[in-house]
């Protein structure tokens, strides 16, 4: 159809370059691939905000792709795991993953995959002229990381199988080595809190070798304070399973692993291997072995939804040391992600390169913080209360993000804002959020919302706000949800002349002219800080 009406895809692209331009947008943003890319981008078109998913990329094993282990993934007799959503992609990364990209790890992964996607034209890229910004992730894949709704990244590393044997792909891929080493970074990590620095177990393990071993003396007090503060009796930082961590190596099930050629390390070379698989998950009585049995309370146990889940917002543990603990593990994570994430886009081959802004939608705000050092910016969120995004929760991410007397981190906020009832999918189940009864309502609250985030100051005093998108362009037949400023049916825009006389099933209202009253005249109004935004 649009094809038809436009004649090629160029005069497609031409057409909504004037489009976005009159309603007063400066920018196409995500996944404009058919605007942005040549040979359709019209001559003199919007500057683009380009994705790279590098998580989404480490963790695929097609393509030539990196096979980084998941997290949100293969829980198995997690406690509450029944209860928990499983991501299509496995949620987020393990950073700590060493041994993805064949040796490399998710440092090597996240290098390679910047260096060889960042202005590649000929993978289909915009040219660097055409950026204004980079937006370094698919929002989705930093699942662990992005909304403080989710399930707590704390308790899912603590509690998660230490074995993580199998992709979540499709076809699957077994990797060579099946440790989940973000379990291990854990535990190092707590051994270190509790006055082991390095590592607890004498033959070294996944991120550490035996040189780093802080003896047993160290080892043995430190495990005790541990078990003083959570209130545990776990016996050792490794695991009580009779084959230790080379059978987690092997992977989990209690098999043997015999076959000639089979991945797993102790099954290489020429002959058949002997080496017998971890199984005392949930059994043992070693730090490793811990499934959430101990550590999560027991109304939580009974209940896993009670108060919205096991997030971070709720004291779901046994006692509240262990929250504490496992939530400062996941401010290191987080700067140990933008560490390794940060360097990539340091490389000298993609240097210089537009602003890099991190997505982020409503997370918590020992993340905002962790992270905020690293990067140019963030791309969020923020929630959606009593049918509005909230500014409370935007002014708590702006808090978290920036440091007094220090730096002060610019802010693009996103909305999935939507009016299935005055819409082509008025029968829809699904809906946007925030979600609108009508369209005029829906451009008025966007509006709104935008009119007094724009004034939000930072803890420097700075307004930091420096974009506003909205998703999407078009609606979303796959979701059934109207989050389009244009009918994806007959390609008419929510100004009014979205009706019958157009072709569409019924006459739908005018989001179109506040949105560009806002944008074009500047009518920001609003209430203010001292002062008006620059």
């Amino acid at each position: 159809m649009l094809m038809s009406k436009y004649g090629n895809a160029s005069g497609w692209a031409s057409a909504q370059n004037n489009r976005l331009g009159s309603w007063g947008f400066n920018a196409a943003g995500m996944y404009s691939y058919a605007f942005m890319n040549p040979p359709n981008r019209p001559s003199g078109a919007l500057p683009v905000e380009d994705v790279f998913p590098v998580s989404g990329h480490a963790k695929r094993d097609d393509n030539g792709f990196y096979h980084c282990k998941s997290i949100n993934y293969s829980y198995g007799s997690m406690v509450c795991s029944s209860s928990f959503y499983v991501p299509s992609s496995g949620g987020e990364l393990d950073v700590f993953d060493g041994t993805c990209d064949s040796g490399g790890g998710v440092q090597g992964a996240f290098s390679a995959d910047v260096s060889s996607n960042y202005n590649c034209t000929s993978c289909g890229s915009p040219p660097k002229s055409a950026i204004m910004f980079i937006t370094t992730e698919e929002g989705d894949d930093v699942y662990g990381l992005n909304n403080s709704g989710h399930e707590d990244l704390g308790y899912i590393t603590a509690a998660h199988n230490p074995v993580q044997a199998v992709s979540p792909n499709s076809p699957s891929y077994n990797y060579p080595d099946a440790t989940l080493d973000a379990k291990i970074a854990l535990r190092d990590y707590l051994a270190a809190e509790y006055g082991c620095t390095g590592t607890p177990v004498s033959g070294g393990d996944e991120l550490y070798g035996s040189s780093s071993y802080c003896g047993s003396s160290n080892a043995s007090s430190a495990l005790a304070a541990l078990n003083s503060a959570w209130h545990t009796s776990y016996t050792t930082w490794s695991t009580s399973d009779t084959y230790g961590e080379a059978g987690i190596k092997v992977g989990g099930g209690n098999s043997i692993c015999t076959a000639s050629g089979s991945p797993y390390a102790c099954c290489t070379g020429s002959g058949a291997g002997t080496c017998s698989a971890y199984g005392s998950y949930g059994t043992g009585s070693g730090f490793l072995d811990e499934n959430g049995q101990h550590i999560l309370a027991s109304a939580y146990r009974s209940n896993c939804n009670l108060n919205g889940g096991v997030i971070p917002g709720n004291s779901w543990s046994t006692y509240s040391q262990i929250e504490t603990d496992l939530h400062n593990f996941i401010t290191y994570f987080a700067q140990t992600y933008a560490q390794k994430l940060s360097t990539a886009w340091a490389q000298a081959s993609v240097k210089p390169h537009p602003p890099v802004f991190v997505p982020l939608y409503t997370g918590p705000s020992y993340v905002y913080t962790a992270i905020a050092p690293y990067f140019d910016g963030f791309w969020v969120g923020p929630k959606v209360v009593s049918g509005s995004q909230s500014l409370s929760d935007l002014q708590r991410i702006i808090a978290a993000a920036s440091v007094s007397g220090g730096k002060s981190m610019p802010v693009i906020i996103a909305d999935y804002s939507s009016a299935n009832p005055d819409s082509p999918f008025s029968s829809s189940s699904t809906y946007g959020n925030p979600e609108y009864s009508t369209q005029g309502a829906r451009g008025a609250g966007m509006v709104s919302f935008w009119q007094n985030a724009l004034h939000q100051t930072d803890a420097n005093g700075n307004y930091v706000v420096v974009g506003l998108e909205h998703w999407s362009f078009y609606d979303s037949d796959s979701e059934g949800t109207n989050y389009g400023l244009v009918t994806s049916d007959h390609d008419n825009p929510y100004d009014g002349s979205a009706d019958t006389v157009n072709g569409e099933p019924a006459n739908y209202g005018d989001a179109i002219t506040a949105i560009r009253k806002f944008l074009v005249t500047k009518t920001c109004g609003g209430p203010a800080a001292s002062g008006s935004p620059p």
